[in-house]
């Protein structure tokens, strides 16, 4: 970065480091993305850097914004600029460009984030956000309100950034952004669907659902059935919101890739939000959800497609949420069969890893019960052990693990089509039963002498 700074400054301009690289170094955390400020147009940053053979990409000229490329790492290079009225809350209409580095500043959303930084001149921060950095505090640059309806992302990124840092946010920014919640609808589905991820795999996850129920409610309204809702159950402590931000918050971290920590945080954010529509009480009043997980998944995926996740993501999402309330026992034979169902769902990720995931979703699902009806954590355990079991047995989880296909098939006179498929299936259930080993000569003998095979 220093070599970025002096060649804009050795061809007469200034530049500082700003942002969320900024805020991370007082923090003394590492950060990939560095962002540049400075007094040159993008123009003139362009040639400077072209010139030395720097690769440079123009990410954002409408607002001064290129993309300096070094040692394979990106510089994004802003001009200092001045943002016009914000008529859709989302975008500034119209940007001025200036020659000040306070003004540039000024434009931010949180005082945290208003820092400049040098490695000559040290820290330039008229707003004084190391002090708010120091406070744990997330405040606005300037009147709140304004802030908030000028991008209304904002008030995701206050959420977001106090689940991640664990920085509360200060009473007026807190005020200002229940008033202006409501206009987080104009933000496009991609950004909140951005945000509200981060947020949720923040370590602070819980307390920012709990205190910001009226703009969770906001970007998913089906959440709202949710607050307040009395299970009616001695197993259930919470109402079904509280139990579901537990539930979010127990999800662990750093023990998957960063695409599947999500997906553990949105199914557990979803895994009950068909609890509502299945409720019903029996006679002495004890509260019933029947085949909520059924009904959770159709909310879940239509919540997903509307925020533009992936195929691959909706449908792992979706699996997880399906299956959180299935009973799995500690036994081969029924972990076999929840691989099984699994195999025939999962898309790009391994089987046993999927039930892992599983696995930790029931695990999170029941800490969020009460105390005293937490045993199935004990079952849990145990089934974690009949996994690893399994998987050293080899035996076959899916049609594609047999030492036998269609082929073989054909050639002991089995007519093609439909048939080969469902004696296939009926092989691998006997496979999984250990009635039989999945080893070429055995299984055609066993289909050899199991005339009801041939008679599907």
């Amino acid at each position: 970065m220093k070599k970025i700074l002096e060649t804009l400054e050795n061809a007469g301009f200034e530049a500082w480091a700003v942002g969320g690289y900024v805020r991370d170094k007082i923090l003394g955390k590492n950060s990939e993305d560095i962002d540049i400020a400075t007094n040159a147009k993008w123009q003139q940053v362009k040639k400077i850097f072209e010139d030395k053979n720097y690769k440079v990409i123009e990410t954002g000229t409408k607002h001064g914004t290129v993309t300096v490329i070094k040692d394979h790492k990106k510089f994004e290079i802003t001009t200092y600029r001045l943002d016009g009225g914000y008529s859709d809350s989302r975008h500034p209409d119209e940007v001025e460009f200036v020659n000040d580095i306070r003004t540039d500043l000024a434009r931010r959303d949180f005082t945290m984030n208003a820092i400049a930084w040098h490695p000559e001149r040290g820290y330039f921060d008229p707003f004084h956000g190391q002090l708010d950095i120091k406070n744990k505090t997330i405040t606005t640059v300037g009147n709140p309100k304004e802030r908030f309806s000028e991008d209304a992302l904002r008030i995701l990124r206050a959420c977001r950034f106090s689940s991640q840092l664990d920085f509360r946010v200060n009473e007026e920014t807190y005020l200002a952004i229940l008033k202006c919640n409501k206009y987080l609808k104009r933000v496009s589905v991609e950004r909140v669907r951005d945000e509200l991820t981060k947020l949720l795999c923040g370590k602070n996850v819980k307390r920012i659902l709990m205190s910001y129920k009226r703009v969770m409610c906001t970007c998913i309204p089906e959440l709202s059935p949710l607050i307040g809702f009395d299970q009616k159950t001695k197993y259930h402590c919470y109402d079904i919101y509280e139990h579901t931000a537990v539930t979010v918050e127990n999800i662990p971290t750093n023990k998957y890739t960063k695409e599947e920590t999500e997906i553990l945080k949105w199914a557990a954010l979803l895994h009950d939000i068909g609890k509502p529509e299945k409720f019903f009480t029996d006679d002495s009043g004890q509260g019933h959800f029947y085949d909520h997980p059924k009904v959770s998944r159709r909310m879940a995926k239509g919540i997903l497609k509307k925020f533009n996740f992936s195929k691959q993501f909706i449908k792992t999402t979706l699996v997880l949420i399906r299956w959180h309330d299935h009973p799995t026992q500690a036994t081969k034979r029924s972990v076999r069969k929840m691989l099984r169902r699994l195999a025939e769902k999962s898309n790009n990720i391994e089987i046993d890893k999927l039930f892992m995931m599983l696995t930790d979703l029931r695990r999170a699902d029941a800490l969020a019960h009460a105390p005293e009806y937490r045993d199935y954590l004990k079952q849990i355990k145990n089934i974690e052990y009949v996994m690893e079991e399994v998987i050293a047995d080899k035996i076959p989880i899916t049609v594609s693990d047999l030492k036998i296909n269609g082929d073989d098939l054909i050639k002991l006179g089995i007519e093609p089509g439909p048939k080969i498929e469902d004696i296939l299936n009926k092989v691998l259930n006997s496979c999984i039963n250990n009635e039989v080993k999945n080893n070429k000569e055995d299984l055609i003998k066993f289909i050899q002498h199991k005339k009801d095979l041939l008679e599907v």
